[in-house]
């Protein structure tokens, strides 16, 4: 793949933010060397002089919570670039991004990426060196029943994705979608009863759509249940640290899956005997 051996220099406030962490993993995933560094003008400026310092060819600055520091960071920036046109991308909300053009020219920003931001857009909008790389050139609509509850599933195997779908439209409104930007689209404009949700999917895994979702108070409160094929302790306990409503092993008969999903959206009613 072209520029899969690129330097990226990742500037941001927080090393320990999970967007953050969550940006820099999926980078290197795809091969890029990533050098991270506090928006600071004077840590900046003494990397630098470090022996082994690597000229990067992309920088990336992450907006949130450093706009006390654009005056100090951009010039610093500008001059780490010199006279070479490096590749120049901004995350964040759209204030951010307005507030920190006043201290870096427009001609010099390659690509801007709007918050909520994905891993998937992020890295697309790099390999394309698009200002404006958008993932779906239209936004999907849905006919949903307003009688039906909604039920999203996520996974991006097309055979499994099929028969969970046919498992429930019977029963329910479903949504299914096979990547996971498509998933936080379809339950930002939707209202999602539940979500079914695979814990590895590429480039974008489960836990990050999960932690994403998490993220915006529109989508906070989505009930999921992660579906796995993948029965390790390790991995049952990466989610269960998450605290979804539950989780279900892919290898689980279909009978026992469906009647975990009714039991959630249509809870019986409890029988009281009378003494």
């Amino acid at each position: 793949m072209e520029d899969m051996d690129e330097n990226i220099l990742f500037v941001a406030g927080d090393p320990a933010n999970f967007l953050v962490q969550t940006l820099i993993s999926a980078l290197k995933k795809e091969n890029y060397q990533v050098t991270f560094c506090t928006a600071n003008g004077s840590i900046i400026r003494d990397m630098q002089s470090h022996p082994d310092y690597v000229q990067p060819d992309i920088i990336l600055v992450f907006l949130e919570d450093i706009e006390s520091t654009f005056s100090d960071i951009f010039p610093t920036l500008k001059n780490l670039m010199g006279d070479e046109r490096k590749k120049f991308y901004l995350i964040g909300q759209p204030s951010e991004i307005s507030h920190a053009k006043e201290y870096i020219e427009e001609a010099l920003i390659t690509g801007v990426v709007e918050r909520p931001v994905t891993s998937e857009k992020v890295i697309g909008m790099i390999r394309t060196n698009s200002l404006n790389y958008v993932i779906s050139p239209t936004e999907k609509t849905y006919a949903l029943d307003p009688k039906k509850k909604t039920l999203l599933i996520v996974d991006d195997d097309p055979v499994y994705l099929g028969a969970l779908k046919s498992w429930f439209i019977k029963f329910y409104n479903v949504i299914a979608e096979g990547i996971g930007t498509d998933a936080i689209s379809a339950a930002k404009q939707n209202h999602i009863d539940l979500m079914l949700l695979d814990y590895e999917m590429p480039l974008m895994s489960g836990l990050e759509v999960y932690r994403s979702l998490k993220l915006e108070p529109k989508t906070a409160s989505i009930p999921v249940i992660f579906l796995t094929g993948n029965d390790s302790k390790d991995v049952v306990k990466e989610i269960l640290i998450e605290k979804p409503v539950g989780y279900v092993l892919k290898t689980t008969p279909p009978m026992v899956i469906i009647q975990k999903v009714m039991n959630f959206l249509n809870p019986p009613t409890p029988t009281f005997i009378k003494k």
